[in-house]
Order: structure tokens, then sequence, then C-alpha cells
């Protein structure tokens, strides 16, 4: 996603994969569905249902470069990554959340003389 039709190019492909995949595919039924560019999340009753969402959307590509993958909690008390943070939902049907940072097989850093912005440089942890 590195230049700017990028993201709007990242939204309209899912959406078309989408509307002809699991909004019509009777036997999906998300408790919750929801998407932010191309990193999807949905709540199913179970796992067969998880990788069905994925299943379906994979198969309306037609270049066959979607890949999805199903992450989802071993236990009740784990929690599942999303995004930057970790959910988990509890017995009472409410959402806890923490920071998640992937684990980076570099150990990279961004020296301070460097080109990008100073609010960039700042900001980096």
């Amino acid at each position: 996603m590195g230049v700017r039709p990028a993201p709007l190019g990242a939204i309209i492909k899912m959406w078309k994969l989408e509307k002809n995949s699991i909004y019509v595919d009777s036997r999906i039924s998300p408790i919750f569905y929801g998407r932010y560019y191309d990193d999807l999340a949905a709540v199913t009753s179970n796992i067969r249902k998880a990788r069905l969402i994925c299943t379906s959307i994979e198969t309306e590509d037609p270049d066959n470069r979607i890949k999805l993958t199903v992450d989802y909690p071993n236990t009740r008390n784990d929690y599942t990554p999303f995004l930057n943070m970790e959910v988990k939902i509890g017995k009472d049907g409410s959402l806890d959340t923490r920071l998640y940072r992937k684990p980076q097989k570099k150990l990279l850093t961004l020296h301070y003389s460097s080109h990008h912005p100073s609010s960039v440089k700042e900001h980096t942890i």
C-alpha cells in the first residue's frame, strides 16, 4: 500500500469480493463483520463459519491473490490480534482490548539524520 490510490483500490476490491460472496451466502451469518481496508474482523459462532467466510471471499478473487487467514483464541481467556490491538470477548459480551505489536524478524531503527520528517522520528518507538 505504498502509493496513494492503493488504499482506495483495496477498499473497492474487497467490497466487490464481499458483495458476491458473504452477503449472498445464507450459510454465513456472522454475529459481527467489519473491515478496515484489507483487514477483516468477524465474530462467528464457530471456527467452521470463520473459515467459510475466508474461503468464500478467496474464491471470488479472479487473480487468486487474496489469501486470508483465521486468527482465533484457543481458550476463552486468550486474545486475538487485529490491527494494532488484541481483542477478547468477555463472558458478558464485553470487549477487552490491549495494545499489540507484531513480532519483527529484524530489529530495525530509524537513524536520526535520515530525511524523514521530525514528527516521524519523534513518534517512532
